[in-house]
């Protein structure tokens, strides 16, 4: 009788044994488990998905540094469903202008900020030459115009090489942009210091 609930014992351990792992340890299984090769885990750290915030006065600094003329000043104001740009031209006179991006589309590591409205002096519709004006002076490499209003932004310049991400989807939120982030994965960032000893 013993013997017999023994005999069964081991055919149903053996059945329950993922491939391969028949006969063995917990232990054993384990180690084999979490030793295979996982082809998809390429760098130290990886996601399936990440939601993220962006500091709005961050991005305000960072556009800054972009300007390009005709354009004199420009600042950032995030709200709801609303990012408002204003600022102003110099074409002959000083030109205030507002403009208003309703939303932002992301796929992969490409943006496109579509232009909903924009204005001078509060009311007046900006001409379409200034636009063309600030298309020619853009960095290439960054960003670029497609008509009829359209910014295109590739994001390859901001992230460092030891991080692989994608954008899934960007919201305009008071304060700033919720983004989320599709796969991906990032390294240590190489050290700069050398190590001693």
């Amino acid at each position: 009788m013993i013997q017999a609930v023994a005999v069964a014992v081991s055919r149903l351990r053996g059945l329950a044994a993922p491939r391969g792992t028949a006969g063995a340890t917990p232990r054993d299984r384990v180690t084999r488990e979490t030793t295979q090769p996982h082809t998809h885990m390429q760098r130290f750290i990886n996601w399936d998905a990440l939601e993220i915030r962006v500091d709005g006065a961050r991005i305000n600094a960072l556009a800054s540094t972009f300007r390009v003329d005709p354009i004199e000043r420009m600042e950032l104001q995030f709200f709801n469903g609303l990012l408002r740009v204003t600022g102003s031209i110099r074409k002959f006179i000083s030109v205030p202008f507002t403009v208003d991006i309703r939303e932002i589309r992301a796929k992969g590591r490409i943006v496109r900020v579509p232009i909903a409205s924009a204005s001078a002096f509060g009311a007046l519709p900006i001409p379409q030459f200034l636009f063309s004006l600030a298309k020619n002076r853009l960095p290439a490499d960054l960003v670029r115009f497609e008509e009829p209003a359209t910014f295109v932004v590739s994001l390859d310049r901001f992230l460092p090489s030891f991080v692989d991400a994608e954008i899934e989807n960007i919201w305009i939120i008071d304060g700033g942009l919720a983004v989320t982030l599709g796969r991906g994965g990032a390294d240590l960032p190489p050290s700069s210091e050398k190590s001693h000893g």
